[in-house]
């Protein structure tokens, strides 16, 4: 019997279902796995994502610690691991092709590297998003609202100078 509840499993796929279209990764067919045991030697670890980039396929792998979170009303730490997890979906097929390539000395290396530029996007992609956006993963976050809200948001001389910044900032890398 399975120690996982139905409201958690519905708040991760709400998770996913939103982020994946906020991460553009809403074309992918992802797979769940609620697993009963942790991997073995590891304790720590809260989910794992296998990527099928040729397919579009994705497996997240969620383990009892990840549980745990949930049961601990931690909504914010479940919410950035999922996240975590979304954004290998970008870097898998490079990472990937490096990994498989790599000397055996490199490998680690590529693997930590890995890891530290995934956990550098989801939280670039979290602090993008609306406050306590976990709180409310069943909304959705369709991504064409979420911009239009956050343009009418802004005062439209502040939105001018962010656009002025960018354009002169692109203008001065040619």
């Amino acid at each position: 019997m399975s120690q996982y509840t139905e409201d958690f499993k519905k708040y991760v796929f709400d998770c996913i279902e939103g982020l994946s279209d906020v991460l553009y990764i809403d074309g992918y067919d992802f797979r769940v796995v609620f697993n009963d045991t942790q991997p073995p030697g590891d304790m720590m670890m809260y989910a794992d994502i296998l990527v099928g980039s040729t397919y579009l396929e994705a497996t997240i792998n969620v383990y009892p610690s990840c549980f745990s979170i949930w049961s601990d009303g931690n909504l914010e730490r479940l919410a950035h691991i999922l996240l975590h997890e979304l954004c290998h979906v970008h870097t898998d097929a490079l990472y990937s092709w490096a990994r498989d390539d790599a000397r055996p000395s490199q490998k680690d290396f590529i693997v930590q590297e890995n890891e530290n530029l995934v956990e550098r996007v989801s939280r670039i992609v979290s602090g993008l998003l609306p406050d306590r956006w976990w709180d409310n993963v069943a909304l959705g976050f369709n991504r064409r609202e979420y911009v239009k809200v956050r343009e009418k948001s802004k005062d439209s001389s502040e939105f001018a100078k962010e656009q002025d910044f960018f354009r002169e900032s692109s203008s001065s890398r040619r």
